[in-house]
């Protein structure tokens, strides 16, 4: 999978723990990174479950903010620009869901684009060991039946290391990324949207602990 996603368009996405972070509930930070480039394009300082909490998103120095519509079993949420306009609707078919539980689709991505909204997608909930919750499936982003973007494991770039003890442990560990691949040869979300998108699947696929 790899090898066929290195020469895409990506956003890998990455997380750290701020020690001392004053908010409350605070979890952990996320980064956007689009491709290779060593400086995040957006950053999410996680505050409780991103499904339930409203979220701060920084783009740059402007900030957007990611809502869900109701504190109790949110089933939709709206992502605001900088100047408060809706700029995204994500909702998730929760009945779907309970009546059927290999239900494909995770959640629906609304940009307003004329073509139609996108379809974040678990490709392999039909397995299983997806019905058993032993895995997290291959998760995919499309329109209609064409796939558009998939999550996949890229290996990161990283500085050559200079010490013998790098350089042995470097050839046993080599460091990746979860990533937002596009496959259309183009991004095909804005940042804000792209980490929103990758906050709420951690939160409706149950990967938060990865």
């Amino acid at each position: 999978m790899e090898a066929d996603f290195e020469n895409q368009p990506a956003y890998r996405f990455r997380s750290r723990y701020e020690s001392g972070h004053p908010q409350k509930g605070y979890q952990r930070t996320w980064e956007l990174f689009d491709g290779d480039v060593m400086t995040p394009s957006a950053r999410c300082e996680l505050v409780g479950d991103a499904a339930l909490k409203p979220q701060d998103i920084v783009v740059g120095s402007q900030g957007w903010r990611l809502e869900p519509n109701r504190k109790l079993m949110p089933n939709r949420w709206t992502l605001r620009d900088p100047q408060g306009e809706a700029r995204c609707e994500f909702s998730q078919n929760v009945l779907g869901k309970v009546l059927n539980p290999v239900h494909k689709a995770v959640m629906s991505i609304d940009t307003g684009d004329p073509a139609g909204p996108l379809h974040l997608i678990d490709q392999k909930a039909a397995t299983l060991p997806a019905i058993l919750g032993l895995d997290w499936g291959d998760y995919a982003i499309v329109r209609n039946d064409d796939v558009l973007a998939a999550v996949a494991v890229l290996p990161r770039q990283t500085e050559p290391k200079r010490n013998r003890i790098g350089k042995f442990i470097g050839r046993f560990i080599k460091p990746t990324d979860l990533a937002l691949v596009s496959l259309s040869g183009r991004h095909l979300v804005p940042p804000a949207v792209a980490l929103a998108t990758w906050l709420l699947h951690r939160s409706l696929t149950d990967t938060s602990a990865a």
